[in-house]
């Protein structure tokens, strides 16, 4: 299972990778992430908006998409709790989206997700 997260990980970065502004986030510098989650980061000055774009347009094709987890800081529960802020979640969350990458994804899948995004943000 996680070997085939990894793949579609990858399947992502070889059908996205050329894209400028579009970073597809790959394993940290100091292990091996399991893929369980593909994120992507926009680049927001050269795709305004794009998260949010993204996920209509994968939307429309009945693909789900969803934004990254929104910072512990920004959530009610935690509003009066002590925050050390960088500014590096905030950017995660405005400029990240998370894709479709389930297991049982295969190269069609893959390809289907890479041309609607490719589309939304080259047209």
């Amino acid at each position: 299972m996680l070997a085939r997260r990894r793949a579609n990980s990858e399947g992502y970065v070889q059908r996205l990778g050329d894209i400028d502004g579009l970073q597809l986030i790959g394993d940290p510098p100091w292990g091996k992430s399991n893929m369980w989650l593909t994120t992507v980061r926009f680049d927001r000055a050269r795709y305004p908006e794009a998260p949010a774009r993204v996920s209509k347009s994968l939307a429309s094709e009945g693909i789900e998409s969803r934004h990254v987890w929104k910072p512990m800081h920004q959530q009610p529960v935690f509003s009066r709790a002590q925050s050390l802020i960088t500014g590096v979640a905030d950017s995660v969350f405005d400029e990240g989206l998370c894709l479709p990458s389930g297991s049982n994804m295969t190269d069609d899948d893959l390809d289907r997700v890479s041309r609607t995004i490719r589309s939304t943000l080259l047209s």
